[in-house]
C-alpha cells in the first residue's frame, strides 16, 4: 500500500495554521471592538467607511489591521493547503522517498536501514480526529538536535505505517508476527506506581529557594504581613499541582516491552506516545536518583537514542522509580555493554577547592546582601549552606572506567550516573589549568552523538592518567 504516494492527512494544516489563526483573530477581533464605529467586516458600510478614514489619514492603522489580519491568515492557509497537496512519500524498496513539489523542489531519499527510530505519538487534538503522528529519526550528527520527518495520518494507517517501516528494516512479515507474538512485558506500571514516582521526582531544593526569594522581596520593606505572600504563594502552588497532573497523565499505563530484538516503550492517558529502539542505537544510559526518592532507596533508568523522546527532552524513561536492584537487572536487559566493571574512584582533593571557589562567587555576594539588609544571622546561614553543598558534592562524584566503557557520577540533591561507550565517543578532552596541571588533575570532557542536554558529559577533577587510559581506549 505505501509503496504508492500518499500525503499526510489534512489535520497537518490545522496543526500548523490553527495556532496563527486563534492569535491574529483574538488580535483582530478586539481591534474592531475599540473602534468606536463597529461596522461589520463583510458589509458594504464597512469598506466605504475604510477608504474614508484612509483618505482623512486619521487612524488609518487601526482601520487597515481587521482586514489584514484577515488576509494574513487566508494567505497562510492558502499557502499551507498547496505545500500538503504538493508533498508526498512513499515507500521504493529498501528507502523512504520524500518529495516537496512546491516552488523550491526537494526530494529526500532515505535508506530504511540509517533510522534510528519510528515513534508514534497522539496528542489531545489528534486523538479527537482519529489521526497519530509518526516521527523517523536518522542516526546522524548533522540532525541530532530535531525530527527528521515528521507524518501526520489516520490512526490506522500510521501504525500500519509503522510496522511497514520495522518489517522493511530487514524483517519480514512472517518474522514481524511471529515477534509480535514473542513479545515480553518488562515494565508495566500501575497508576499508583506512576502517582508515586511524579511526588518523589519533584524538585524540592528549587521549590524551597523560591519560596524564600518571594519571602524575602515581600518582606524587604519591613511590612510583615502576608496579605501580598500568599497570593503569588497560592499562583505557584496551582501550576506545580497542574504540572504534576500533567506528568501523572504523561507517564499513565508506562510499558515496556521487548521481542529480543528491539525494545517498545508506551505510555500515557490523553496524549499517548509510543517509542521503539533498538540496543545498538542507544548512545547514553542514565540513572536518576531524585532527592526525595533516596530516602526510599528508589531510583530510574533514561536511556539516550537519537531520536527518541522529543526536540526538547531527547532521553526517555524505559522504568519508573524502582528499588536499583530492579533498575541494575533491567539495564542488564536493555543495555549490558553500559555496566561499567572498573573500580570507582573518587575526585580528587582539588575539586573541593575549585567548587567551593565556584559556589563562593555566587553566595558571597548575595550573602553580603543579606547581612546588610536583613541580618547577619542569614548571610552566615547562607554561605554555610553553600560550603557544605559544595562538600557533599565533591563528596558524591565519582568516575569509573574499563576497556569499553565510563561511568560518571555526580550531583548533590538529584544523584545522576551517566554512562557511556568508549566506541561512540566523538572527541575526549582533558580541561586544568597551569595550577592544577602541576598537580597533574584535570576534567574529562566527552561528546557522543545525541541531542543538546546529553551530548557532553564532564567529569570531576580526577587525576591524568585516567584521561590517558580513556584516550587509548577511544576507538578512532
Amino acid at each position: 500500500m505505501f509503496e504508492q504516494e500518499q500525503r499526510n492527512h489534512f489535520s497537518v494544516v490545522l496543526e500548523r495554521v490553527g495556532g496563527l489563526f486563534v492569535i491574529l483573530l483574538s488580535f483582530g477581533w478586539s481591534m474592531l471592538f475599540n473602534q468606536r464605529s463597529f461596522y461589520p467586516i463583510y458589509t458594504k458600510e464597512y469598506w466605504q467607511e475604510l477608504a474614508w478614514q484612509m483618505q482623512r489619514g486619521a487612524n488609518g492603522f487601526s482601520a487597515v489591521l481587521p482586514p489584514a489580519v484577515v488576509l494574513l491568515g487566508l494567505i497562510t492557509a492558502a499557502v499551507s493547503i498547496f505545500r500538503w497537496r504538493r508533498t508526498v512519500f512513499c515507500l521504493q524498496g529498501d528507502a523512504l522517498v520524500v518529495e516537496r513539489r512546491t516552488l523550491l523542489k526537494k526530494s529526500s531519499r532515505l535508506p530504511l536501514n540509517t533510522i534510528a527510530t519510528v515513534n508514534l505519538e497522539e496528542n489531545f487534538f489528534e486523538r479527537l480526529l482519529g489521526t497519530a503522528k509518526i516521527r523517523l529519526d536518522i542516526d546522524s550528527s548533522v540532525t541530532a538536535q530535531s525530527t527528521d520527518f515528521t507524518f501526520v495520518l489516520k490512526a490506522d494507517k500510521a501504525r500500519a505505517f509503522r510496522q511497514a517501516l520495522l518489517e522493511k528494516r530487514g524483517q519480514t512479515a512472517a518474522a514481524a508476527e511471529e515477534a509480535q507474538s514473542l513479545r515480553q512485558v518488562l515494565v508495566q506500571a500501575s497508576p499508583r506506581q506512576a502517582v508515586r514516582h511524579v511526588l518523589l521526582c519533584q524538585p524540592i531544593v528549587p521549590l524551597l529557594l523560591s519560596g524564600l526569594l518571594l519571602w524575602l522581596t515581600d518582606y524587604t520593606d519591613g511590612n510583615r504581613s502576608l496579605e501580598r505572600f500568599l497570593p503569588i504563594l497560592f499562583l505557584a502552588l496551582g501550576g506545580w499541582l497542574v504540572r504534576m497532573a500533567l506528568q501523572m497523565l504523561s507517564l499513565w499505563s508506562f510499558t515496556l516491552e521487548t521481542d529480543e530484538q528491539r525494545f517498545f516503550l508506551s505510555s500515557g492517558l490523553i496524549a499517548k506516545k509510543s517509542y521503539s529502539f533498538e540496543t545498538d542505537k542507544i548512545k547514553a544510559v542514565a540513572v536518576r536518583q531524585p532527592l526525595l526518592s533516596r530516602f526510599f532507596g528508589l531510583c530510574y533508568a533514561e536511556v539516550c537514542v537519537v531520536g527518541m523522546g522529543d526536540d526538547k527532552k531527547e532521553t526517555s524513561q524505559i522504568c519508573l522509580l524502582m528499588k536499583k536492584e530492579q533498575v541494575r537487572q533491567l539495564l542488564v536487559r536493555c543495555a549490558p555493554n553500559f555496566l561499567c566493571k572498573g573500580d570507582a574512584v573518587r575526585a580528587h582533593k582539588c575539586d573541593f577547592a575549585m567548587t567551593l571557589f565556584g559556589g563562593m562567587l555566587f553566595a558571597l555576594p548575595l550573602g553580603a546582601l543579606l547581612a546588610v539588609s536583613r541580618s547577619v544571622w542569614l548571610g552566615a546561614v547562607l554561605v554555610g549552606i553553600v560550603v557544605l553543598g559544595c562538600a557533599v558534592g565533591s563528596c558524591t562524584k565519582r568516575f569509573c572506567a574499563d576497556e569499553k566503557g565510563l561511568c560518571i557520577t555526580r550531583g548533590v540533591w538529584n544523584k545522576s550516573t551517566v554512562m557511556l561507550l568508549l566506541k561512540d565517543v566523538q572527541t575526549a578532552q582533558y580541561r586544568t589549568n597551569a595550577l592544577l596541571n602541576r598537580f597533574r588533575v584535570g576534567r574529562i570532557r566527552v561528546s557522543v552523538l545525541a541531542r543538546q542536554g546529553m551530548s557532553v558529559h564532564t567529569s570531576a577533577y580526577i587525576n591524568k592518567a585516567f584521561f590517558e587510559q580513556v584516550e587509548r581506549s577511544i576507538v578512532p
